[in-house]
């Protein structure tokens, strides 16, 4: 039987093995490592079920804190392959903080069939409301 592996980082740390096969599992589910901008940072990532084959569902969740007030931004939630092709997205328009707010986002992504084994990365970005400035991306 074939065993192809997909490798799925966040933040540096959390890593997701997404497989055909045997042998999938998963090493460190969640991070708490730290990337920020000036204002934004992402403070945690996640991924949920640690193991999961292509066609099944898994959750992601970042969350993002603002150590200043802004409203009507959009969060953005990318996966990118290791050659940095996006190959899904989801995002959250309408979005406020109060001065050093943390909110968590959530993301039930279902893994195509199609993919093929590499490494992929959680990428998290704030934008303004029209997606012209871009405060933060991981």
């Amino acid at each position: 039987m074939l065993n192809r592996l997909l490798r799925l980082f966040f933040l540096g740390t959390c890593q997701l093995l997404i497989g055909v096969g045997v042998g999938v599992g998963v090493a460190g589910a969640s991070t708490s490592n730290s990337v920020s901008s000036s204002v934004y940072s992402v403070t945690a990532s996640s991924a949920s079920p640690v193991s999961v084959n292509p066609g099944k569902t898994v959750t992601f969740n970042a969350t993002v804190k603002s150590t200043a007030a802004s409203s009507n931004l959009i969060i953005d939630l990318e996966i990118h392959n290791s050659i940095g092709v996006k190959i899904a997205q989801m995002f959250y328009s309408g979005q406020s903080f109060s001065a050093g707010q943390s909110q968590s986002y959530s993301w039930a992504y279902v893994v195509p069939s199609t993919v093929s084994a590499d490494t992929y990365s959680l990428e998290v970005g704030v934008f303004n409301s029209n997606w012209s400035t871009d405060y933060f991306f991981s």
